[in-house]
């Protein structure tokens, strides 16, 4: 298989056109804007030469390059377009897993979402970091997050957010995800460890960072990041703990499994949420912005959630992980600072 190192970038590039017009044979869009059918369809394709045969990431993917360089169809050239290309290479391996675990799909409101993008992580609690699923999708509620369209010089509003547990021939976890926008302009995070899920900045070293065939990220983009990074680590844990999730609607089995083992189902939809007494979306778009105002003393302001382990038990020996949501700290009747809320690197 070719990598950067013995392909210029303008052959990359070649190349990568080549993948995406081809892209379309294996269930994909011809804007880059894929539809949930479409992703599904990708999702299948990709899955039937990958993880059908293994359950080891590294094989996986081999198994996909094995089928690209052996076979003389229009998919398994579009493949090895894609698979040269770090981002589009990500969203195979991706794609693949999420099928093979049942296509799960995370749902949940604006509150809720805002308050875990406004919520750090104790390092007591960190451990406690576990994907519900090795795969899973997560809905973003409308216009809640935003990026740069270098195509149209316009807007972008990020709409999902696929995320992905690769384990390494050394045994361990690194996380990595895709977000898709609704103008076909996607960010992505590879090979982060779930602690580190929240920082700011670029991706880890690693194989594709000296190839510029990719956009770097903006400042925004790197607030993004973290907040997306908050997200993951707020949905795994807040999955952990007994009533803040629930099934919504069926699979076409009409029950719920972990991995692809009979007939296709549908996407298995899971709505996360409890009841929340105090709204961050403003924060959030204050923090994005840097918009930061000040105000008198005799204020109200928003001191961040955070997951924390909490002594019980007799002489406080035990722990448990607990949520403490976002609250407004001051006078209850004095006016609210309006500035942004500190959520990204501690």
């Amino acid at each position: 298989m070719h990598t950067p190192s013995d392909l210029s970038d303008d052959e990359i590039r070649k190349m990568a056109e080549l993948g995406r017009k081809i892209q379309i044979e294996m269930g994909g869009s011809k804007t880059g804007v894929l539809s949930s059918e479409q992703l599904v369809q990708m999702a299948k394709n990709t899955w039937s030469v990958s993880y059908a045969h293994t359950s080891n990431d590294a094989e996986a993917i081999k198994k996909m390059v094995e089928f690209a360089q052996t076979q003389s169809t229009n998919v398994a050239v579009g493949m090895l377009s894609l698979l040269v290309v770090p981002d589009s290479q990500l969203l195979l391996q991706l794609l693949a897993l999420w099928y093979d675990q049942g296509l799960p799909k995370i749902v949940m409101g604006h509150r809720y979402c805002a308050a875990l993008m406004c919520t750090s992580v104790s390092k007591e609690a960190s451990h406690l970091i576990k994907p519900p699923w090795r795969s899973f999708m997560i809905e973003l509620p409308d216009g809640m997050l935003h990026t740069d369209n270098s195509r149209t010089g316009g807007r972008a509003k990020l709409t999902r957010v696929l995320v992905g547990v690769f384990t390494t021939l050394l045994n361990e976890e690194l996380w990595n995800w895709t977000v898709f926008s609704d103008a076909g302009v996607n960010l992505w995070t590879h090979g982060v460890s779930a602690p580190h899920l929240a920082d700011d900045g670029s991706v880890n070293e690693g194989l594709w960072d000296n190839v510029t065939f990719n956009e770097g990220l903006t400042e925004e983009d790197s607030k993004v990041r973290s907040l997306i990074g908050r997200l993951v680590q707020g949905i795994c844990l807040a999955m952990s703990q007994p009533g803040n999730s629930r099934p919504v609607g069926k699979s076409s089995h009409g029950k719920a499994f972990n991995h692809r083992g009979s007939a296709e189902p549908t996407c298995r939809v899971f709505k996360l949420g409890t009841d929340l007494k105090v709204d961050c979306r403003q924060n959030i778009k204050d923090y994005l912005s840097g918009d930061r105002k000040t105000g008198p003393v005799s204020v109200q302001t928003m001191v961040r959630g955070h997951w924390k382990m909490q002594p019980y038990g007799p002489r406080s020996e035990l722990r448990r992980l607990i949520w403490l949501e976002p609250f407004w700290r001051g006078p209850e009747d004095a006016p609210i600072l309006s500035r942004a809320v500190k959520v990204g690197k501690e």
